[in-house]
């Protein structure tokens, strides 16, 4: 996976692909993990799931589509950005059924930077949408795709 590395205020952006196993049964049998696994490890499997189905979804929209993800040197990162036309749409992943602001803090300051992104998603697992800030808005995983249609 590409970073995105245009970078319009003088932050460093981080240039390192993030490399992803297309099937997350092989990521867990390759990293020796536990066939029940803890809390700790479901955040990172979510965003891997989240971010597969990004790109499948990328791959079949007529209009060039790609998907990035973003970090600056400073730590700050946005799990997942789509990019098409002159649109980028950040995508913070979490793995809660209750989002709150500091969930988005990464997606106001990428909001604050990029004015093509006129809004962003905290992808989690809430039963109803919610919007968490002016621009952001909580939404189910359930969701996400039905969502992007409408772009």
């Amino acid at each position: 996976m590409t970073p995105y590395t245009e970078s319009l205020s003088r932050k460093k952006l981080i240039k390192s692909p993030k490399y992803l196993f297309f099937d997350l049964g092989l990521r867990l049998l390759a990293a020796e993990e536990p066939s029940v696994l803890p809390e700790k490890y479901l955040g990172s499997l979510f965003e891997q799931f989240v971010g597969l189905e990004l790109i499948r979804w990328a791959r079949l929209q007529q209009i060039k589509t790609s998907v990035h993800f973003c970090r600056d040197s400073a730590g700050p990162e946005v799990d997942w950005i789509l990019r098409w036309h002159d649109s980028l749409l950040p995508i913070e992943v979490k793995w809660t059924d209750n989002p709150s602001l500091r969930d988005a803090k990464h997606l106001e300051l990428f909001l604050k930077d990029y004015p093509l992104a006129k809004m962003g998603y905290v992808v989690c697992r809430v039963k109803q949408p919610q919007m968490l800030t002016s621009g952001i808005e909580a939404i189910s995983w359930r969701d996400l795709l039905q969502r992007l249609n409408t772009f």
